[in-house]
């Protein structure tokens, strides 16, 4: 209806706004990242818990369309992968056209848009800006939970994209999907995607983990 279009357009001018000039805090990344530490950052059980998402959410959502059996082998066998070689799945890839698919989802960010770099401050750049020193401190302490969430996200993506073309999909159809299964069980932590209540400094500070919730 006119109504919902009219809503859907003023959402995406406001979105494009941000996109193209953000109001980023130094004092909110700052804030997140110590928040980050606290919580999660040192935390070796945090990024060991963080493993356990692709099959509590990802694997439901592919056996859905292809089957527990097909879904959980193929899932198993990527995550295998991701973990062997420590978020670095592309070295076991020996599909030229998986490698070509692998590609494609890292150029958009699917792979590495993750939350340990959103809720540590260091994902949208204004944490470099702000204390180039901090930074490092911040990207090295969320290392662990931010290589967790890769080899999810790499995990996830491959798996959908192998059970994508077995299905039938064409090569551009199944990397979509790739990306659709990324973002819809690992989801898009940028804060550009965030819901707009959400995106302002202060409400970076006080609603910091609740992006994993509004993804669920």
């Amino acid at each position: 209806s006119a109504p919902k279009a009219d809503a859907l357009l003023s959402e995406l001018k406001k979105r494009h706004e941000w996109i193209m000039a953000p109001k980023d805090s130094k004092l909110a990344s700052m804030a997140t990242g110590i928040g980050f530490l606290y919580y999660l950052g040192a935390s070796p059980a945090s990024a060991l818990v963080n493993l356990t998402q692709g099959a509590q959410v990802t694997l439901p959502v592919l056996a859905g369309e292809h089957g527990w059996g097909k879904a959980g082998s193929v899932l198993a066998a990527t995550t295998s992968a991701a973990l062997r070689t420590g978020g670095n799945i592309y070295r076991t890839l020996s599909n030229d056209e998986e490698k070509r698919a692998y590609r494609v989802l890292e150029r958009r960010g699917d792979i590495d848009r993750t939350n340990a770099h959103t809720l540590a401050g260091v994902a949208e750049g204004s944490m470099l800006a702000a204390n180039p020193a901090w930074s490092k401190v911040m990207t090295g302490m969320s290392w662990m939970f931010h290589k967790a969430e890769i080899v999810n996200r790499e995990a996830a993506g491959v798996a959908a994209f192998r059970l994508a073309r077995s299905a039938g999909k064409s090569f551009n159809d199944a990397v979509q999907y790739a990306s659709d299964i990324i973002n819809g069980t690992q989801f898009d932590y940028s804060n550009a995607n965030r819901p707009r209540f959400m995106q302002s400094g202060t409400a970076k500070v006080l609603f910091q983990f609740k992006n994993y919730s509004v993804g669920m």
